[in-house]
């Protein structure tokens, strides 16, 4: 088995670049997809268990199992496979780093980050239960946090396919992540996930101390080793990691629904903030990536002045002669007296997006609030998801759930684009000054109020309407992976403002 190298190609596919990490099981390295022009991150199963025929079958089993995952807080498996004795996972790459390496370095978050974090990390174990998938190995080597604040949770199930298969099998009963049933040999459920979950909140909110716990005895509060943490989340993380299963929270969206209705300690200051820019070290592209990124710029730097120069033309701010061609427009030019009028149509800006899951209708009061953002984020390939239901009528537990979408002042609405990865899902366009389900929803030219998104991009033209903003309420969810979900990739409001 030779040794992984530099310029390797994988799967006549992968070019490696350069290690990133090593851990207990894998070893990552960077590498570019010249099929896609993307970087991508490989993960290569260590040397010593590779060898062993059972436990790399194991490995590249469960990670085929994990690829049916599709979530916001997952991080995405792009291919598996085995070359010259190595086996390895193509995954995508995550700017930022592992969550343990941000730890080390910059300590304990703001209680509310840490809160906000373990939002994505439980959601996307209620993902993988949903599916009938067990993580039973979450750490925080497994957890990955974006430049931009984005959580990724990885290695869904490998841990315990690696351990099963085995001849040898790897032993980390020291380690504090696993629940006392683990370490009694019992397999992983999603109530050790809770428990692993429960020690990582401890971990975030006042370092490895709050995870350690004495002889015979459990680990202290976080509040104990760093005051200022909330109390709230003390009792949060004491259930989560109860010995006994039965006292603990009964799912992992059970546990973020917890930390989410503690509206006292909501972000004090978003996760990107809290960990900061990424250091070079956990950057991790190559110099010839960052060199054609310079590259580009010459070319940038020309387009711009070409948009500028048309923009300046057509508004009659520049026009034709000068020594250089384009001139400024004389003071008189009558295009450049009369600029285009004001009430021409164009996007209305939303200065603030939220989840809306009245509990009077019999919703739990939030529906994924830490994803809401990634609807306005400008990147179609992050979602704002429902829960998953099992049926299009949300297993008839309750009416619909929204998004709410505020202008920060009226506006004219003309019409609504969105963006979704699950076309089929059903909405109400509702105006007014707050969200509420029960009020009048707009209506288009031909007098419609209940929308199909019936592609991957959908437009709704409206009847010009004044508002503060639109509740989009979704009426009838669309099949999902065996269940029922709606996701908003983007949206968009065309009109006037004022």
């Amino acid at each position: 088995m030779e040794a992984i190298a530099p310029e390797e190609t994988l799967a006549s596919r992968y070019v490696l670049r350069s290690p990133i990490g090593d851990g207990r099981l894998t070893s990552v390295w960077t590498a570019d997809d010249p099929t896609l022009a993307r970087t991508v991150a490989v993960k290569f199963l260590h040397d010593d268990r590779a060898r062993e025929p059972q436990v790399r079958d194991a490995f590249i089993r469960q990670a085929t199992a994990g690829a049916r995952l599709v979530h916001p807080n997952v991080l995405a498996l792009y291919d598996a496979g085995t070359q010259d004795g190595h086996a390895f996972l193509v995954t995508e790459y995550v700017r930022g780093g592992a969550l343990r390496g941000l730890l080390e370095r910059r300590g304990p978050v703001d209680p509310g980050a840490a809160a906000e974090i373990m939002c994505g990390i439980l959601s996307a174990l209620s993902c993988a239960h949903d599916a009938g998938l067990v993580h039973g190995d979450l750490t925080s080597e497994n957890v990955l946090v974006g430049a931009e604040g984005h959580v990724k949770v990885g290695d869904f199930g490998l841990a315990e396919a690696v351990r099963t298969a085995s001849v040898d099998a790897v032993r980390t009963d020291a380690s504090p992540y696993r629940a006392p049933e683990q370490v009694r040999g019992e397999e992983a459920t999603p109530s050790t996930d809770v428990y692993a979950a429960g020690v990582l909140l401890a971990e975030l909110l006042a370092g490895p101390a709050a995870t350690s716990a004495p002889r015979g005895g459990r680990a202290p509060a976080p509040s104990a080793i760093r005051p200022g943490v909330p109390k709230r989340l003390d009792q949060v993380v004491e259930r989560a990691r109860a010995p006994v299963p039965a006292d603990r929270y009964p799912s992992a969206a059970a546990m973020r629904a917890a930390l989410e209705r503690l509206g006292g300690e909501r972000p004090s200051m978003g996760v990107a903030d809290a960990i900061g820019p990424p250091e070079p070290d956990e950057v991790g592209l190559s110099r010839r990536s960052a060199l054609r990124s310079w590259m580009l710029v010459p070319a940038i730097v020309v387009v711009l002045g070409a948009a500028a120069i048309v923009g300046g033309l057509a508004l009659g701010r520049l026009e034709v002669g000068g020594p250089l061609g384009i001139r400024a427009a004389a003071p008189d030019s009558p295009a450049a007296t009369h600029p285009p009028s004001s009430g021409a149509a164009g996007t209305i800006p939303i200065v603030s997006v939220r989840d809306v899951d009245p509990t009077s209708d019999g919703g739990d009061g939030s529906e994924h609030p830490e994803q809401t953002g990634l609807a306005i984020d400008g990147n179609a390939a992050t979602a704002w998801t429902t829960d998953h239901y099992a049926s299009a009528d949300f297993g008839n537990l309750k009416p619909g759930v929204g998004l709410w979408l505020d202008f920060g002042g009226a506006a004219s609405v003309r019409s609504v684009t969105i963006t979704t990865p699950t076309p089929g899902w059903s909405v109400e366009l509702i105006g007014g000054s707050h969200p509420d389900p029960a009020g009048t929803p707009l209506e288009s030219p031909s007098g419609r109020t209940l929308f199909t998104v019936s592609s991957a991009t959908t437009t709704i033209t409206l009847q010009p309407a004044r508002t503060d903003g639109i509740l989009l309420w979704i009426r009838q969810l669309a099949p999902d992976g065996g269940r029922f979900s709606a996701s908003v990739a983007e949206v968009s409001v065309s009109g006037t403002r004022g």
